[in-house]
């Protein structure tokens, strides 16, 4: 089974090229530079809860295993507050930035790491079927 750190890994990579594809469709349209720069503020905010999410997930699997013994919290409230200061951002200056594309750029993180688990766990699926593990 792959381990924890490389799925972030390649979920961080995965999302800093679509930071960089949509800052360069920023610089290629004009026309829709208010929701492209709300999908990279979104975005921004989305690898931070990411971060969090990370870090709050490895230390409670030290706490599990018995290596730690103070429990710590799960970064709710860090997580809360992030995605809250994207939105107010968005609604305070609307004129930057969209609100569906700051949306969009939230959920990303979490989308994008969905779909590298889960096509990590088909792809060795259909090699354990096929005899190479």
């Amino acid at each position: 089974m792959i381990p924890f750190p490389q799925y972030m890994r390649f979920t961080f990579a995965g999302a800093s090229f679509l930071m960089a594809a949509a800052a360069f469709a920023w610089v290629l349209v004009p026309s829709c530079r208010v929701y492209f720069a709300g999908f990279v503020l979104g975005l921004f905010f989305s690898i931070l809860n990411g971060l969090i999410t990370m870090i709050k997930t490895m230390r409670t699997a030290d706490y599990a295993l018995g290596k730690v013994t103070r429990r710590q919290g799960t970064g709710q409230l860090q997580r809360f507050l992030l995605a809250g200061f994207a939105g107010f951002t968005a609604y305070k200056y609307p004129q930057f930035f969209h609100w569906a594309g700051v949306i969009i750029g939230l959920t990303a993180v979490t989308i994008l790491s969905f779909f590298i688990v889960l096509g990590y766990h088909v792809l060795n699926k259909n090699a354990v079927e096929r005899g190479d593990k």
